[in-house]
């Protein structure tokens, strides 16, 4: 994650995921892994959605509750054009929305000291939200790096699943080799090694989010809720393969 990119259309979704998946677990903790911002990118820029008129995006009138939270907090965001952009105002939305939230970066902490240091909770998510998603998941370029924060480990996801964490990817299918979503979750289930049955696959424009969740009970309920959330198509749908 880059604190340029706060509030983009990738944001959106994001926010509105983790809203959703929050009231499923007793503890959310959420990785940023901050990055470095780059001087002049187009990235980051999509933040026509949040705009005055809305004609071809997500109208409140037509959205769910989550998303008309959301969209109405970013609007009045991105408004304000003085606005600096932050990962802090994405800690006051998911406070906002539910208080057991709670946020750091493994940059600046060592975050397995930290959370396995807590009392044993056994219903825990944990969000990484690397700018790339899963190390080695792009054809052709193999990250050599395992700390690398641009990209989170296979390794790192196992440790916190042996924690008895639930866990949360974010998965850009990097532009530099769009190739078709199917491709993408199998190549990254693969590096994962696990069970197709124990992940859940969010998606939402050139993005997807693997939940991995090997409790049947709690996977049901999550994608009931999410069916009857009816979130538009264009936010966030399951994907599946």
């Amino acid at each position: 994650m880059k604190n340029q990119w706060f509030g983009d259309i990738h944001d959106f979704r994001k926010y509105g995921l983790l809203t959703f998946l929050s009231k499923f677990y007793n503890d959310v903790y959420v990785d940023w892994m901050l990055t470095e911002d780059i001087p002049n990118t187009k990235d980051g820029k999509i933040i026509k959605y949040a705009s005055k008129h809305r004609k071809h995006y997500w109208a409140p009138l037509t959205a769910s509750k989550i998303q008309k939270q959301i969209w109405d907090y970013l609007h009045h965001f991105h408004f304000n054009t003085n606005n600096d952009r932050h990962v802090l105002y994405g800690m006051e939305i998911l406070s906002k929305m539910n208080n057991n939230c709670n946020f750091f970066s493994s940059l600046d902490y060592n975050c397995d000291t930290m959370i396995y240091g807590q009392p044993q909770i056994c219903n825990r998510l944990i969000f990484f939200d690397a700018d790339n998603g899963l190390a080695n998941n792009i054809p052709n370029k193999k990250i050599i790096n395992n700390e690398d924060p641009h990209y989170i480990s296979a390794d790192k996801v196992e440790q916190y699943l042996k924690n008895q964490f639930s866990v949360l990817i974010y998965q850009h299918n990097t532009l530099s080799c769009l190739r078709p979503f199917s491709k993408l979750c199998e190549h990254c289930i693969q590096t994962l090694s696990i069970d197709k049955e124990d992940i859940v696959i969010f998606k939402g424009g050139h993005v997807v989010y693997f939940l991995i969740e090997k409790r049947k009970n709690i996977q049901k309920e999550i994608i009931k809720k999410f069916e009857f959330e009816k979130f538009s198509s264009k936010y966030l749908a399951l994907f599946n393969i």
